[in-house]
């Protein structure tokens, strides 16, 4: 009797054991993981406590390395939040910055016993955009720093791998879509797509059998057919003077990381995937004040264009055939078929006039 009850309490101070260890390594494991995200900051380290994290939608999901989205980076509303607090209250200064991408970004707070929260969004350096387009990454950090009025002061950083400024995440693995990004892409005022509008311009007037009764790009400030002689003029331009190829590459609209050529590198490198080709019809369509929408399909993208500034009639144009030597109304009448037959597989439209209103502006 004496064994079985010796035998009893060691099964159950083996138990006992087992789950107060498996509590600790939990509670640390919670603890290191917490510290990694947060890095917070006792009250003697800096005059006053602190944590902060970046923002998750600036970043790629990469097996836990920390890839900033250098396209995303302007439309984003903040890069750092900063929590703080201090048992005395006082000012403290604090500062964000990415070395060799952003200016350091300096805010006065008042720090009190209760939590406070501020957002970072550091300037970025001029040209840095173009610098970062073509480099596959640069390994990089995130700094921050907390000066408080007693003198006391730290720094804090985290490691920040930039991509490249083409990088387009398409859908964060929680499943929500970047698509509404898609309209930085769309660069209206670059001067390569004034370029491209110009000569479209001298087409219209040099080739009225093509393009009946339309002889100046006027936007919305015609018929119909003045908005449709103008989208075929523009697709005319890139087929026969920019001799623009159609790469046939499937988009992957999933957790990827895909690089998206802005306008002007297409229309430097002559050739683009359908994405590509339809953002720069949708520049220079914007450019004209008219209203461009990309339309998502499975693999796919093609340009849809308002016939009016408030109207909802749409007609659409298939860039997949440019280097076939198809002309504009061609591809009109292929991207009306297209919208017919893929309208129930339709993705997401995107609005870039919508896109503007809610902040998402031109990369550049």
């Amino acid at each position: 009797m004496p064994g079985k009850n010796a035998l009893k309490l060691f099964l159950f101070l083996l138990v006992v054991f087992v789950a107060a260890a498996l509590y600790v390594s939990g509670g640390l494991r919670a603890y290191q993981l917490f510290q990694r995200n947060y890095s917070l900051y006792g009250q003697g380290a800096c005059g006053a406590e602190f944590s902060w994290k970046i923002n998750p939608q600036a970043l790629a999901a990469n097996n836990g390395q920390s890839e900033l989205l250098t396209g995303f980076y302007t439309n984003l509303p903040w890069l750092v939040s900063v929590s703080y607090r201090s048992a005395t209250p006082q000012q403290l200064t604090l500062s964000a910055q990415i070395p060799n991408f952003s200016q350091e970004q300096p805010i006065e707070v008042e720090a009190t016993s209760g939590w406070k929260e501020q957002l970072f969004h550091p300037p970025v350096l001029p040209g840095m955009i173009d610098t970062l387009a073509n480099i596959s990454y640069r390994d990089s950090q995130v700094l921050l720093r907390v000066a408080g009025a007693s003198g006391k002061s730290c720094t804090d950083s985290k490691p920040l791998r930039l991509l490249t400024s083409r990088a387009m995440y398409w859908q964060n693995t929680q499943g929500q879509d970047n698509f509404s990004f898609l309209a930085a892409w769309v660069t209206p005022q670059d001067p390569a797509i004034r370029d491209l509008v110009n000569r479209a311009a001298e087409r219209l007037k040099n080739d009225p059998a093509l393009y009946p009764n339309t002889t100046e790009m006027v936007g919305y400030a015609g018929s119909q057919q003045d908005v449709i002689n103008q989208v075929n003029a523009i697709y005319d331009t890139l087929e026969q003077e920019y001799h623009i190829h159609y790469s046939n590459t499937t988009i992957q609209y999933g957790p990827t990381i895909e690089n998206v050529l802005l306008p002007k590198d297409l229309l430097q490198s002559g050739t683009g995937m359908c994405v590509e080709t339809t953002i720069t019809l949708a520049s220079a369509i914007e450019s004209l004040h008219m209203r461009p929408y990309i339309y998502i399909v499975p693999g796919h993208a093609f340009l849809g264009v308002a016939m009016g500034p408030e109207s909802t009639d749409r007609r659409f144009w298939e860039t997949t055939l440019l280097g076939q030597g198809v002309y504009g109304k061609q591809a009109n009448q292929s991207g009306m078929q297209e919208h017919d037959e893929m309208a129930s597989q339709i993705i997401r439209v995107i609005d870039i006039v919508a896109e503007r209103q809610q902040g998402i502006l031109p990369m550049e």
